[in-house]
């Protein structure tokens, strides 16, 4: 019995490590793909909308090429924990890099919309402090919304 607790305690960890970006606590590009098949699949059945936003941050290189990865990571983290904040519905994942997607289910194109300017906007706010200078937040944002029942 304690065998089997231990087994199962080992397993969470493992799919955890899996499944999570280890910089910043939100899921990996694994489990992004995972999402969009899972969605693709799940629009289809239900007939419903399946929203992908690629948010890209601007001029990060810069950061990291000037003051340096420990920075860069710090902008990373800030930019994670703000997209997370302010997207009411859906899985923000780290695909690497400066890459972020956004897997929203069943969401009326109005709705997506409204809540990627809200995103957006609370990103811009941004002055995260990075050696010398500051990052001013700002991102380039992709989004597409389908309804893939009807391809």
């Amino acid at each position: 019995m304690e065998r089997t607790k231990e087994l199962a305690r080992v397993n969470e960890y493992l799919e955890e490590l899996t499944f999570t970006d280890q910089l910043t606590g939100l899921p990996n590009r694994r489990f992004a793909i995972q999402q969009l098949s899972d969605g693709w699949k799940r629009s289809i059945k239900n007939k419903s909308n399946l929203a992908c936003i690629m948010v890209d941050a601007d001029n990060f290189k810069e950061v990291n090429d000037n003051y340096g990865h420990a920075e860069g990571d710090k902008v990373l983290k800030t930019l994670a924990m703000t997209l997370k904040k302010n997207i009411a519905t859906g899985d923000v994942c780290r695909l690497g890099g400066d890459e972020f997607l956004i897997v929203c289910y069943n969401i009326a194109p109005k709705e997506i919309i409204k809540q990627t300017e809200i995103m957006r906007k609370a990103v811009e706010d941004l002055k995260i402090p990075t050696g010398d200078g500051i990052w001013q937040g700002s991102v380039s944002i992709g989004l597409k919304l389908g309804t893939l029942f009807a391809l």
